[in-house]
């Protein structure tokens, strides 16, 4: 297949993946740019300016398999916005290198938020965030030097499963990550890391990745149990600890004596409505200050509870999906019909250094909205 350029978004709304990987047939990312507009002009052949939007929306989503949010703005202009194109859209696209496109993006590319920020441009890329004033939205278009050149960067986000190869051995050669990893908790004496990934359906980089380290994954289970996390002012002085909720959460919901994972991400998944109201979510962050049996003892009068009709029309906890090895713990958690799944990996350093690139993307993705930041 000779070279060319791909189509990425991130998106709560792709079901259990959260991504969209699209192939498209042209050589470069700013041939793709120059094909469509020139392939969207007959726009200007609508009398109605709705009309004309819902056109080439729907052009668009021929192109890329699906909608993409505030991209069309670029082509014709959103009636509900100033943002778009005012100039004869019969000539060719006003941009003929990586540059002069960077400039036309900024100008008529509408994002939420400032677009020198949420807007990157180079000569094998175009990279965007946005959201749809519920949840946090990023496209890029790459091209397959990019690709092949920064495997630490792509890997994960061109994986088109939401379940990852589980194979590990015993390989010493160590794994650094990539970007800047809060450190918990460290165990004195102990061997390896262990790395925790949780991509909501909400926001990038909410919760940062963190690492334990002194602990693999088949002793995390009995790690969990005896630590009593550090305790610090990390939440404005309300809640004690700064592990994230959602650690925390399958710290308490592992039963006294468990040795493995599997368990208590099924419970997570059985109860995660519950495990978000407001009167639990003060009983979790609490329970960093007590040790496991007391933390567990707060949850277990949930665990016997039906799910309110409420919740059952929300979401499905048979769509999920849990799959627990030696050295990976993953799942896809479905918290909602509309805003899709939550997606865990908790991964330790012998399977980051049997699969280098997929852990350095991870860590990269779910610490940015653009894991090909420096």
């Amino acid at each position: 297949m000779a070279d060319g350029i791909w189509f990425i978004y991130r998106t709560p709304y792709e079901g259990p993946t959260g991504t969209r990987v699209w192939r498209l047939p042209d050589r470069s990312v700013l041939g793709w740019f120059q094909r469509v507009w020139g392939a969207t002009a007959d726009e200007d052949s609508f009398d109605s300016e709705s009309d004309a939007y819902q056109w080439v929306t729907q052009h668009l989503a021929a192109e890329l398999g699906g909608d993409v949010y505030g991209l069309n703005s670029l082509f014709t202009p959103d009636p509900d916005r100033t943002k778009g194109p005012g100039r004869d859209r019969h000539g060719p696209l006003p941009a003929s290198t990586w540059q002069e496109l960077s400039a036309l993006l900024d100008r008529d590319l509408y994002v939420e938020g400032d677009p020198e920020r949420n807007i990157r441009v180079n000569q094998h890329s175009v990279r965007a965030k946005t959201d749809d004033d519920e949840v946090d939205l990023a496209y890029f278009f790459v091209d397959d030097a990019l690709l092949r050149s920064r495997p630490d960067c792509c890997a994960y986000l061109v994986w088109e499963n939401w379940r990852l190869p589980a194979t590990g051995r015993a390989d010493h050669r160590g794994f650094q990550a990539p970007v800047p990893v809060q450190e918990l908790d460290a165990v004195a004496g102990g061997t390896g890391t262990t790395y925790v990934v949780l991509f909501s359906s909400g926001s990038f980089g909410e919760p940062p990745p963190v690492a334990l380290a002194g602990v693999r994954l088949p002793q995390l289970a009995d790690y969990l149990q005896a630590v009593v996390p550090e305790q610090a002012d990390c939440h404005q002085g309300r809640w004690p600890c700064c592990w994230p909720y959602g650690l925390l959460a399958l710290r308490a919901l592992i039963a006294p004596g468990e040795q493995r994972l599997a368990p208590a991400l099924r419970r997570y998944n059985r109860w995660e409505p519950q495990l978000h109201t407001s009167h639990l979510i003060e009983l979790m962050w609490r329970s960093g200050a007590r040790d496991h049996a007391a933390a567990h003892a707060q949850v277990r009068p949930w665990l016997s509870q039906r799910p309110s009709a409420e919740e059952r029309n929300r979401r499905d906890p048979a769509r999920s999906r849990i799959h627990a090895t030696q050295h990976l713990a993953q799942a896809a958690i479905h918290v909602d019909y509309l805003f899709g799944y939550e997606r865990w990996y908790l991964f330790d350093d012998l399977w980051a250094a049997t699969h280098p690139a997929l852990a350095s993307s991870l860590l990269r993705c779910a610490a940015s909205w653009d894991p090909f930041e420096p």
